[in-house]
């Protein structure tokens, strides 16, 4: 009976994607499956522009400092990368999204065809189906 128990708790933990990293080949995780994105972001000063040390606390990017170390201000923004420079890698906080696929994910797209002075085609129109996914 407890043996069930845990179990059910160790079949719903989410995939962490521990084996995508910034110099893997492929974008898909071996665990999962699924298509995986690596972005970066570097926490700016708001004032002077100037990049400041950061991390994830509660999937949630913070300043390590309360202030700014050149102008003193806590104001701060956050810059998104796709690829990251050498000269930023300090400063860069690398996050991975699982990106969904249009094909899995069973939705419709519709084209609207408009003949040439069918203007009973207006009021009605015609709508073609690409792709449906059942």
């Amino acid at each position: 009976m407890i043996l069930k128990f845990l179990s059910f708790f160790t079949k719903r933990q989410k995939c962490r994607h521990e084996k995508i990293t910034p110099q893997s080949i492929w974008n898909y995780c071996p665990d999962c499956g699924k298509e995986i994105s690596i972005k970066w972001f570097i926490l700016r000063c708001n004032s002077c522009a100037s990049k400041r040390g950061s991390m994830l606390y509660l999937n949630t990017l913070v300043p390590t400092d309360k202030h700014c170390s050149k102008c003193g201000s806590p104001e701060f923004y956050i810059e998104k990368k796709e690829k990251l420079d050498f000269f930023d890698m300090n400063y860069a906080v690398m996050t991975k999204e699982e990106i969904d696929n249009i094909s899995k994910s069973g939705s419709v797209t519709q084209i609207w065809i408009e003949g040439e002075n069918c203007w009973h085609e207006f009021i009605l129109p015609k709508l073609i189906t690409l792709y449906q996914k059942e």
